[in-house]
């Protein structure tokens, strides 16, 4: 018979739309976004050398990300759609909770119910959207959401997938089998971030695999096979040279891991330490404990030791800024820590499930049931401290203030002015310069930083104070 967290339906769809109300700020303001800076410069690009010419040139003279140039390539704005613009950020939003839900769905299977996993899907998207550390360029900044957030969402879905293919037999599972390879083509060519962890996971997952003597060994040897070469694929691309060319202070080893290492002592003091995720915690140790006796998968394929896949999590979080450190000098945005912190909650939770088996397993440790006042308090306590600290509260005073809609209504006018200097051939040509800027969905440069605007528009601007 299956245990709930909670005895009452009731409470778990009232919890359940509580955590997606947390949510709900950062779909509404996606109303008010525009493309901004580097949006303009990967649309101008397919605009002069066409979707292929486009990737072709990012790959020789920029990056080797292949896959996100390749997206971005389609940009909407090349293609004359702003108001897609907006979709991009509602879409990356959806699909942060959407592949949480499946992942805890294919793990969980029957042993949740449909609120459950909804609950679970929920808390994830809201604590992670809570404390994302660069807000604007993970969700609506569609360069950034691009490289970095379909990235890591796309892991969610590989892991699901290996899942659903262990599951598999016949055609179903050779599906499955394709799906899983495609995916580590695209995540590979995301990001060089994402590419070192990934490649971490794969290779520690194929050595567990053989040590073990794991039926799945040889699948995860070809996962393995197949993300060296696509790491070589990004790692040889000739726009690397180019683009570190542009930084002196990289390359130094003492100096990326000094810092790297100072980085990651920093974030997890800070996220540790989100009262949410305290809550959730508390609320976790408990299923995680049923979870540890019951579900016959997390018990056949997660055979960590407790102390490996802690430094597994804690390695996963250093190659979130040692890769920054060591071709530039410095972590600049926070945009690719965006990718480390959403699998750090990934890896935060599956650790304690590993602990927890561990200790039962060892030393016969038992956890009880909490007691209902600490359900109650729990329930009350999470969603109002997602609500009134961080990028949440943030979110909610840039829509209360109505600052998301004035900046909405000068980037309007400013639009207006562009096409009134195009009408009349007028270059320079005079646009405002933005009065306030809503803390969610912009940062300070992007109003200063006019380059990109001006090779899209084929126009130089003058930054008229904003009246």
């Amino acid at each position: 018979m299956r245990e709930s967290v909670f005895e009452s339906t009731i409470i778990k769809r009232v919890w359940a739309l509580a955590l997606l109300l947390c949510i709900a700020p950062f779909l509404v303001i996606t109303l008010f976004v525009h493309p901004v800076y580097d949006d303009y410069c990967h649309a101008a690009a397919t605009v002069e050398y066409g979707v292929r010419g486009a990737v072709r040139h990012m790959y020789l003279f920029w990056s080797g990300k292949y896959f996100s140039t390749t997206v971005l390539a389609f940009h909407p704005i090349a293609f004359g759609s702003f108001p897609a613009y907006k979709l991009v950020s509602i879409a990356i939003i959806l699909l942060t909770f959407i592949s949480v839900y499946f992942l805890v769905s294919v793990l969980l299977k029957r042993e949740a119910t449909v609120v459950e996993k909804l609950i679970a899907a929920s808390f994830f998207t809201a604590l992670f959207s809570n404390q994302m550390p660069e807000l604007t360029e993970g969700y609506y900044w569609m360069p950034g959401s691009i490289t970095y957030m379909l990235g890591v969402i796309l892991t969610v879905f590989f892991f699901g997938s290996v899942v659903r293919l262990f599951d598999s037999r016949g055609i179903s599972r050779r599906l499955w089998f394709l799906s899983c390879s495609l995916l580590i083509v695209a995540i590979v060519g995301s990001s060089e971030t994402l590419m070192a962890i990934f490649f971490l996971l794969m290779l520690s997952i194929t050595i567990k695999a053989f040590v073990c003597r794991d039926d799945s060994k040889w699948l995860w040897l070809w996962f393995l096979l197949l993300t060296t070469v696509c790491t070589l694929v990004v790692f040889m691309a000739p726009g690397n040279a180019v683009r570190s060319s542009r930084f002196a202070g990289g390359h130094r080893l003492f100096y990326s891991l000094l810092f790297s290492s100072a980085q990651e002592a920093r974030f997890l003091l800070k996220w540790l330490s989100n009262p949410a995720l305290i809550l959730g915690t508390i609320l976790f140790i408990p299923v995680a404990y049923r979870l540890s006796e019951k579900n016959e998968l997390l018990k056949r394929h997660f055979k960590f030791h407790p102390f490996a896949g802690l430094l597994l999590l804690l390695a996963i979080v250093f190659l979130g800024f040692f890769p920054a450190y060591w071709s530039t000098g410095l972590l600049g945005q926070h945009r690719t820590v965006n990718l480390v912190f959403f699998l750090f909650l990934l890896g935060w939770f599956l650790n304690l499930t590993m602990w927890v088996s561990y200790l039962r397993r060892k030393f016969g440790w038992a956890v009880a049931s909490l007691p209902i006042y600490v359900y109650v308090i729990c329930l009350l306590l999470i969603p109002l401290s997602l609500l009134a600290t961080n990028n949440t509260r943030e979110t909610i005073e840039d829509l209360a203030s109505g600052r998301a809609f004035r900046y909405d209504m000068q980037m309007k006018q400013r639009y207006l002015q562009i096409e009134q200097c195009l009408k009349v051939g007028q270059n320079p040509c005079p646009v405002n310069r933005l009065k306030e800027l809503p803390t969610a969905i912009t940062s300070d440069y992007m109003d200063k930083e006019v380059a990109c605007d001006e090779k899209y528009w084929k126009l130089e601007f003058t930054l008229d104070p904003a009246k």
